[in-house]
């Protein structure tokens, strides 16, 4: 399918939502939003205020972050559930309190420290900031009630009220049982489903008002393609992940998704989708890699990392 008809189908459904185009005066290209992956990871320290503030510095549209807990019960910004990678510190984020966490800095330069969730709740309220948005990526290593709590009690450290954010906040979920548990510490916060699988994916068709925010090689195949317009038929927005090749950006918006999660903000948003992909070796490299690769290691990927679901005890 070719940008221009993408265009032309999502101009006729009305879900055209960000007001930019990735190429300012060329309206037959797609707008695609641009979701900062952990803040622009690649040129700053991930989940850092640091690298929140540059990715939007840089232009992008909205922020992606990801939730843990601390010991004592405090929502924190880190992907990994233990600190070695980022931190150099051993044991996991949930072994110590925040007023530890607190005093640690990354390892990647400029060492900036740990935030919390309600840190980057307080920089997305100021009126500079109205026009973001924000994915969380609720890890399913969480107690699922615990992880819920703390979430609203940062939201509340501002204002909590889905209608003081206007569904500016989405709740990333991992697995079709966390949405009670939205619904019953969140309610009308919207929900964004998290995965590779599109069968997990089909359940939350039925969930009000849910986004989704999927694998890219789940998506590049006739069963993706028509995921694609059956979500975005029904009002919601598609977004893939992670894309930092220029290439790879002009294929996901070739195919109308509304959103791209990545590293490289700069990149995306100078990204030309009608530009074409020349080298032919690359394309096969490509497609090896997007397309048959994860064919054959996603079924294993599933059995291995199965998103879990923790209750409290």
């Amino acid at each position: 399918m070719t940008c221009e008809k993408v265009s032309i189908e999502r101009d006729m459904l009305g879900i055209n939502s960000i007001q930019t185009p990735l190429v300012a005066g060329d309206p037959a290209i797609p707008l695609v939003q641009c979701i900062a992956h952990r803040g622009s990871r690649y040129h700053w320290p991930e989940n850092t205020m640091l690298a929140f503030e540059n990715a939007i510095k840089a232009g992008a549209h909205a922020l992606e972050t990801d939730i843990h807990l601390s010991r004592d019960g405090v929502a924190v910004l880190s992907h990994d559930s233990t600190l070695k990678r980022c931190y150099g510190i051993p044991g996991k984020v949930i072994d110590y309190d925040w007023e530890y966490l607190r005093t640690l800095r990354t390892l990647k330069e400029p060492h900036a420290p740990m935030a919390r969730l309600s840190d980057l709740i307080k920089f997305l309220a100021q009126p500079e900031n109205s026009r973001i948005w924000l994915i969380l990526d609720i890890k399913t290593d969480n107690i699922a009630d615990d992880v819920m709590i703390a979430i609203a009690e940062s939201l509340a450290s501002v204002n909590g009220s889905a209608e003081y954010w206007h569904g500016r906040i989405q709740l990333g979920c991992w697995n079709i049982k966390f949405v009670p548990l939205c619904q019953k510490y969140l309610p009308g916060f919207p929900i964004t489903f998290i995965g590779y699988s599109l069968a997990l994916a089909m359940e939350f068709l039925d969930v009000p008002e849910a986004n989704f925010n999927l694998l890219f090689p789940s998506v590049i195949n006739l069963f993706g393609c028509d995921f694609i317009r059956k979500a975005q038929a029904r009002g919601r927005e598609v977004y893939v992940w992670t894309l930092n090749d220029p290439a790879l950006m002009k294929w996901a918006i070739s195919l109308g998704v509304d959103g791209i999660v990545t590293d490289e903000v700069k990149k995306l948003l100078r990204c030309h989708p009608s530009e074409e992909v020349r080298s032919f070796l690359r394309i096969f490299f490509m497609s090896f890699c997007y397309v048959w690769w994860p064919a054959l290691i996603l079924p294993l990927y599933s059995a291995i990392f199965k998103p879990r679901f923790k209750v409290s005890t």
